[in-house]
């Protein structure tokens, strides 16, 4: 069920994934688990998203958080430039898709306001 605080905590997670200013690591922390978020509102049945959810399982498997404490440092690194890898491979698609989601993420609010 749809309601206004989970639009709007998602609506911010988009936006800190969408500012390039952050370090690489912070913008992965803010992109893992839009599309999971996506799914429990029902907001994923778009076609264009489905490149969010590969990038969201892809992310699934990378030392993303609190849990690079508890990795080894050369293990690390070796993750670090896969990781490196796959947000140059996705780096130029993502601002159409989380426009999308800012999208549908405000069309939603619009109907919370004409209630």
């Amino acid at each position: 069920m749809l309601n206004e605080h989970d639009l709007l905590s998602l609506r911010e997670k988009v936006l800190m994934a969408m500012d390039t200013t952050l370090p690489l690591h912070e913008f992965l922390e803010h992109s893992f688990g839009i599309w999971s978020t996506l799914m429990r509102l029902g907001l994923d049945k778009d076609e264009d998203l489905n490149y969010l959810q590969e990038l969201d399982s892809d992310l699934d498997s990378f030392p993303i958080g609190p849990i690079r404490k508890f990795w080894n440092a050369d293990a690390l690194a070796k993750e670090d430039q896969k990781i490196e890898n796959l947000y140059s491979d996705v780096k130029d698609e993502l601002p159409k898709i989380y426009n999308i989601i800012l999208g549908k993420i405000d069309r939603e609010l619009e109907r919370f306001n004409q209630l």
